[in-house]
This record gives structure tokens, sequence and C-alpha cells, in this order.
């Protein structure tokens, strides 16, 4: 099986390696799963995979892949990075797409 590089380590599980560009999603999906990720298809054909630390990795139905750091909460409990992607190295990004796909 085709692994990918480091990442960021910084975000969470879905930061921990680098970019999925140009694996087959069979590939990908093996690799998230080996990583704990739990997959799920959405009724709009999105592959959601969720880590055990609520990171999660999104493919869409035309292999974009989108990237979500793990929830983190300040001192009064309010979310500090809702809203927030990351990029294909698992840094936190303000881009909306990344340009990370994976191979259909």
């Amino acid at each position: 099986m085709r692994r990918p590089g480091p990442g960021q380590s910084k975000h969470g599980l879905a930061s921990t390696f680098g970019s999925l560009q140009g694996m087959a999603r069979v590939e990908v999906d093996e690799f998230l799963r080996t990583l704990g990720a739990e997959a799920r298809m959405t009724a709009g054909g999105y592959t959601r995979y969720q880590f055990p630390d609520s990171s999660e990795v999104w493919i869409r139905p035309n292999g974009e892949v989108v990237r979500l750091p793990w929830r983190e909460y300040d001192d009064r409990g309010q979310r500090t990075n809702k809203g927030a992607r990351l990029d294909e190295t698992g840094a936190v990004t303000s881009l909306h797409t990344t340009g990370e796909r994976v191979e259909n």
C-alpha cells in the first residue's frame, strides 16, 4: 500500500500525514482506516472520515480532499477553530480549497 509522507502533526490525526494527491480512493480508504478513521458515505456522495480526536477528512465526489482540524475550545467552552481547514501538509490554511485530489 502506498503511504503519504509526514504532515505537520499539530492539528489532530488529519494533520499527521502529507498529501494524498494522486492516490487511488481505495488506497486512501485503507490508509485512513489504519489510522483509526471511521468512514461514512453522505447522501450527497461525499466520504467522511472521522478520527477519534474529532479531526476529519472529507472526500468529495470529484475526488477533492477537505481536511478539518480537531476541535479546539477556549476556557469558556467556545469553539475557537470553527470553519478552519488544513492544507495538504496538515497546516491551517485560509483557503477554501487546496487542490489536493485523489484518483477515482
